[in-house]
């Protein structure tokens, strides 16, 4: 996973892409979704920490609690803001 977290945005557009293309499976898809998206959710949360040891991947926070730390605790302006709600 450490070599996923350096991807640019494009590479991992074509990672995420090429992982959840292959899937027929509907419940297969949802999960594998979920575990993208909290991905993204951990890399973004690293990003805006003040203290650049923190590694959301060996935090035990819940799904439901990072997405209430960066609705909270991050400026994300209304397209995000959105984003959020809808996750």
């Amino acid at each position: 996973m450490n070599e996923i977290r350096n991807y640019s945005i494009e590479e991992f557009i074509q990672f995420s892409t090429n992982e959840l293309n292959s899937i027929n499976d509907i419940q297969l898809l949802i999960l594998k979704g979920h575990i993208l998206v909290e991905y993204c959710l951990n890399c973004y949360l690293e990003a805006k920490s003040i203290n650049k040891d923190t590694d959301f991947f060996k935090e035990r926070f819940t799904f439901s609690t990072k997405l209430k730390i960066a609705k909270h605790f991050t400026t994300l302006g209304s397209i995000y803001d959105n984003l959020i709600k809808e996750i």
